[in-house]
């Protein structure tokens, strides 16, 4: 079911979306933003949570999954009750297979056949996700729940070089007009677009310009996609004017997230190779491999290297 959140829902979503996670983990939910419904809260909340599981602040998680417990108090249906506890108990269970992947609570807890609502089977997705286990994760979502198990579907498709089928699987799991004009369906279609070219990356380009030129969105995420736009629109000048924003960007935010960090190397690396900038091309080269050996853009680029050195053994 697809719900149009409150204004106070939408904001917290904007900015979890647009992953500015310490932002939405430090924000004071009770004072900053009135809820007048405990449901919408209690979400809320939730998205501080997996905020500060993303950045790997689990004593926090924790506090704040306790202050979600005393909110049930004020839920009075049954099955909504339910509902609420099963996205708890799976917060719970991730947190600790973070903290420990040889958890074996949140392996059985994970690995049931059903999973109760869409952010358990979202969690479920990305514990599989994490073990590198892209077929079960996908498997494990529930694109009928919302939005977020779309786009992590989207997502994993991508990793598995099914761009065509990715796309079907928007299509297909997102048919409410409502539902269509949200910011996690406007997020999830523009990256989509950002992997192809022609008028669809000319749109993901407008979208994430938009979104960069916003104090209320700019985001090291949001940035590093219009970063990759520009590149692959060949506007080399503005993709360097892209990287010096995104410079004073962390500076003012020295904490943005890790996993963002290989996506800007990447594009770093692509630019200089493009402006004959080897020698510092070959040091971020390093930095990403001390960063993120496993990276596939790395692997990409040793097989690449192979078979340029077989042709040149061949025909040398």
């Amino acid at each position: 079911m697809y719900l149009i959140p409150e204004k106070e829902l939408y904001t917290v979503l904007q900015i979890f979306y647009c992953a500015r996670y310490k932002e939405m983990a430090s924000a004071d939910l009770v004072h900053e933003l009135e809820f007048n419904d405990v449901t919408y809260q209690f979400e809320a909340t939730n998205y501080q949570i997996r905020s500060d599981l993303l950045l790997a602040n689990y004593k926090d998680a924790l506090v704040k999954i306790n202050e979600n417990k005393k909110l049930l108090s004020g839920v009075s249906d049954e099955s909504e009750l339910k509902f609420l506890k099963s996205e708890l108990e799976s917060l719970l269970h991730y947190a600790a297979f973070l903290q420990n992947p040889d958890d074996s609570k949140a392996h059985k807890f994970f690995g049931r056949d059903h999973l109760l609502g869409g952010l358990t089977s979202l969690l479920a997705g990305c514990y599989y996700a994490k073990l590198d286990d892209y077929e079960t994760a996908l498997k494990k979502l529930h694109p009928e729940e919302d939005l977020e198990n779309v786009a992590f579907g989207c997502y994993l498709l991508l990793l598995l070089s099914r761009t065509t089928e990715a796309e079907k699987y928007l299509k297909k799991n997102v048919n409410n007009s409502s539902a269509m004009d949200t910011i996690g369906y406007n997020q999830t279609s523009s990256w989509l677009e950002l992997s192809k070219y022609g008028d669809d990356l000319n749109k993901s380009y407008y979208h994430y310009d938009e979104l960069s030129s916003s104090s209320n969105t700019e985001s090291l995420k949001c940035l590093v996609c219009l970063l990759t736009a520009h590149l692959k629109l060949l506007h080399f000048p503005e993709a360097q004017e892209v990287l010096d924003r995104i410079a004073a960007f962390k500076a003012d935010h020295p904490q943005s997230l890790t996993n963002w960090e290989s996506d800007l190397l990447i594009n770093q690396i692509a630019l200089k190779f493009i402006q004959s900038k080897n020698d510092e091309a070959d040091v971020l080269l390093s930095e990403l491999k001390a960063q993120n050996p496993d990276d596939a853009y790395l692997k990409d680029l040793a097989e690449k290297q192979e078979l340029f050195d077989t042709v040149v053994e061949k025909y040398a």
